[in-house]
């Protein structure tokens, strides 16, 4: 395995590890809280990084369907194909239905399977290749997801923090 995906892979591990650590024992009320009126929930910051990996993965590099839509999680969730949050509007946050963290974390684990599988096999043309309209490339889709999902891990132990303490 080549030194590039040694490094994605250690990172996309540590993230799911955290990220897991991070929610255990929460109930419902606290996975919904917001610190702020304009502030995301933890529930939202989860369901959010699944779907960017979702999508930067199985839409973009992969240029398939996304799981979130084969698979039906949209259905399950009692949301839209379209759903993914981002630039969504405070009011939006606040609509999302309250999902079930084991159901949240079953579609986390189709999507992961998905990300290291494609990554496992990416070569050096996939990597430069571009990918949107806008010259996003292979490099810069890993890149941006692993800072994405470190940014939205913080915000996560930030609110965890917030509601139970250091270390609770």
């Amino acid at each position: 395995m080549s030194d590039f995906k040694k490094v994605v892979f250690s990172a996309l591990e540590e993230y799911s590890s955290d990220l897991w650590e991070k929610i255990d024992g929460l109930t419902t009320e606290e996975l919904r809280w917001q610190p702020s009126l304009g502030s995301n929930d933890i529930q939202w910051n989860v369901w959010h990084m699944i779907r960017v990996e979702d999508t930067w993965v199985n839409k973009r590099l992969k240029s398939e369907e996304e799981i979130w839509v084969t698979n039906g999680w949209y259905k399950q969730f009692g949301m839209k194909t379209t759903d993914h949050g981002a630039k969504q509007l405070p009011d939006e946050v606040r609509s999302i239905p309250t999902l079930k963290i084991g159901e949240l974390k079953e579609y986390f684990i189709e999507v992961r399977k998905s990300t290291l599988e494609f990554v496992q096999q990416m070569d050096q043309n996939q990597l430069e290749k571009v990918y949107t309209e806008n010259g996003k490339t292979g490099t810069w889709i890993i890149g941006h997801l692993l800072v994405e999902e470190s940014q939205h891990l913080g915000q996560v132990a930030y609110i965890r923090g917030i509601i139970r303490g250091f270390n609770n």
